[in-house]
Order: C-alpha cells, then structure tokens, then sequence
C-alpha cells in the first residue's frame, strides 16, 4: 500500500537527500527529490505529492516561505521538518504553522523519520475521512431540514382544514426537537474556542472577581471539552473513560495552580466507562469539586492529600472525592449553597437522577458521595444540560 504514497524530498544536502531517498523507495514509498526551494515548489505544484520532507535553511527561498505557499497550494499535505542544530527557532515557527513532525540534523536513525512519515500520512487520511464524514452529515441534516420545512407547511395548510391533523403536527414537532438535539451536539467544536475566549478575557480584566469569574467559566468549558476529547480518541465513541478523565482534569488544576507538589492526589487507575450523556454532567461536578479543594481545602502553603475514586454497585455509580484539608466552613449549607459552584453540583445531580450527600469536620476533611443509576446506552437519558440550573440566585432587595 505505500507504494501509492508519494513523498517529495526538498533539501540543498546532496547526500541527505540521496540517503532519505533510497532508504524511503527500500521501504515502499515512491520519491520525489529537489534540491532547492524553487524547484521543490514547483515538483510540488505539478505532481500533488502526499507528503513532504523539507529542510527550512537553503538557498534562494527559505524554508518557512516554501511552507506558506505550500499550505496556500494544498493545506492538508503533511510537510515535515529537517533541519540542522542552528535553526530551532524557525523549527518552533514551522510547527505553530502546522508541521506535522521535525528531525534535527544529521537524521541517525532513518527508521525514526519513516515511523513519523507514516504516522503523519496515517493523521493525514483520518482528518479527511473526517472532513468527508462532517459533509455527509451537513449534507444528510440540510435535507432533512428540508424536508421538516415542506412537512411543516403541508401540515399547516392541513390544519386549516381539518382539526384531525393535530396529531401528526405533534409528530413534525417531535421530528424538529431531535433534529435540534443533533444541531446542539455540534456546538461542542466550539468548547475550546469559547475556553480561549474566556482565558482572554480574563487576562484583560482587572477587576479580581471578574477575572476570577471568568476563569471558573473557562475551567467549566475546559472540562466539557475534556469529556468530549476522550469521547474523540476511544473506540466506543459512545463511552467516555471517567477514570482517565478524572486523571487528566486533576492534573490541568494541579498545572495551573500554586498547588503542584503541596497537593498529594490519588485517583483510580481503573477504567471506568461512561456514556456521553452521563459523562458530561459528571464531569462537569467533578470539575467543581476537585477544583473548591485546590482553591480552598489547604489555605496559604499547607500540604494534603485528594483522593477521587468511583465504583459501581446493582447498576448504580457512586463518585466520590474526598480530602483532608480544612473542611467546609460551619456556617456553610451544602442544601441550600450560595455558591454557584455547589448549586451546580446538586443541579447536575437532579439531572442524573441521582442524590448528593457531605459530610465534613473542621480541621479534618470534606467528602462528597454523588450517587445515580447507570444508563447502558448513548440514548438513554438526555445529557443536554438544564440552562435555569445556571440562573443565578435572586438578588437581595438593596
């Protein structure tokens, strides 16, 4: 099969370039080689190859200019980099502007740059099976909303003249929520758009509270598209591993907090498996809890430890985390909380049907039990998330 790739090889090294070219035809690839960049740039344009080897310092055209003009040619022709020790800074520009891979010279090991070659290619085919896949489904959702709106006016136009058509304009109705439902899934591209967004606006905010509240918000996104890059890189794209999930959410709190090395976590190695509607919700809480305990179980540099685990019982989940840090103030209610952060936790839980409970002692720890029943399937059980969970609470008369 990889005699069907064809590689093009741009470097001003007549033996590297001879050398990468033997030893990628010995390993099945067809080759296409130039020596500078104006006749790569122009073997490029006429053969259409499947990937590139590029040294960014020759002469007459530099690296990184070739790659521009490539990208605006073909953007999605994997080009990886190959230069020497003195460049490594173009080596950084190349890769923000979107190298798959670079090697530094002299390559050693020429296996290492195939293994890379195919790997790239491999990244290459799934991202256009993806771009296929993404037009299909515009193409099958244009339809049917075409098909809805035509329903839709028939039906109208049936009311007008007969009361018996109630029933099936409930039908069309039911159709138009599912249709929604699928519009809705696709906003989650946008998460880590809108995270950014967030991150920005709070480095531009001077106001402490505001900044604060803004970066509390980004973490909330921020976990939801945690959910769904897992959800991306299983094979059940229907499941999302909490266990690898809860792993990954601590350790970005631990990252971007001062708490790196004060803070001892314990969180199951077990996989745990969750379908996307009750992943979302969970992760959501756990973001909350894991997150209070970092701002405010262990004040000024006091160490500790946090441990997250969950289990499952008679189809039921239980998720627990738990801490032995300075416990929950004893004027706070963990029933009626002021805090948006533990009203969102018992909103979630309602949602997912399940119960929540505290129990904490000043000066020795808090732990939270959220329990819910299972559900086996992707279709079972809504995961859209309630918006009057997030109303904040009414304000005080002045």
């Amino acid at each position: 099969m990889r005699n069907q790739f064809t590689i093009l090889i741009i470097d001003d090294e007549q033996s590297l370039l001879e050398s990468v070219s033997a030893f990628m035809e010995d390993s099945g690839f067809q080759t296409l080689t130039a020596s500078d960049g104006d006749s790569g740039l122009a073997l490029f344009q006429e053969k259409r190859p499947d990937i590139v080897l590029l040294d960014l310092r020759m002469p007459g055209r530099q690296g990184l200019e070739i790659m521009r003009i490539m990208r605006e040619t073909i953007s999605d022709v994997p080009i990886i980099v190959v230069s020497g020790t003195g460049v490594i800074q173009d080596v950084v520009e190349a890769m923000r502007q979107g190298a798959s891979d670079f090697f530094i010279k002299p390559v050693l090991d020429l296996s290492l740059l195939e293994h890379s070659v195919s790997r790239a290619l491999e990244h290459a085919a799934l991202k256009k099976e993806h771009g296929r896949y993404q037009q299909r489904l515009e193409e099958d959702i244009s339809t049917r909303t075409r098909q809805l709106m035509e329903a839709n006016a028939k039906l109208q136009e049936e009311i007008r003249r007969r009361d018996t058509a109630e029933k099936a304009m409930a039908a069309s109705l039911q159709e138009k929520e599912i249709l929604l439902r699928e519009v809705h899934h696709r906003v989650k591209n946008n998460l880590q758009i809108i995270s950014s967004l967030l991150s920005l606006q709070a480095e531009n905010t001077s106001e402490p509270m505001a900044r604060d509240a803004f970066l509390e918000s980004r973490q909330r996104v921020a976990s939801m598209a945690l959910v769904h890059e897992k959800l991306y890189q299983a094979n059940d794209l229907a499941q999302v591993d909490m266990g690898q999930f809860a792993r990954e959410l601590i350790g970005q709190h631990t990252c971007t907090s001062d708490r790196c090395g004060i803070v001892s976590v314990t969180a199951d190695d077990e996989s745990f498996p969750l379908s996307i509607n009750q992943a979302i919700p969970c992760g959501l809480m756990l973001n909350e809890l894991t997150s209070n305990i970092m701002h405010h179980a262990f004040p000024g540099r006091r160490s500790g430890t946090m441990r997250v685990y969950m289990s499952r019982q008679d189809r039921r989940v239980e998720l627990v985390v738990e801490d032995d840090g300075v416990g929950l103030p004893e004027s706070f209610s963990t029933q009626s909380p002021e805090t948006l952060g533990f009203r969102l936790i018992h909103a979630l839980t309602y949602q997912l049907r399940g119960d929540v409970s505290f129990e904490s002692k000043p000066g020795k720890g808090m732990r939270c039990s959220i329990r819910f029943p299972m559900s086996t399937s992707a279709g079972e059980d809504s995961a859209d998330l309630n918006i009057s969970a997030f109303l904040p609470l009414e304000a005080e008369p002045n």
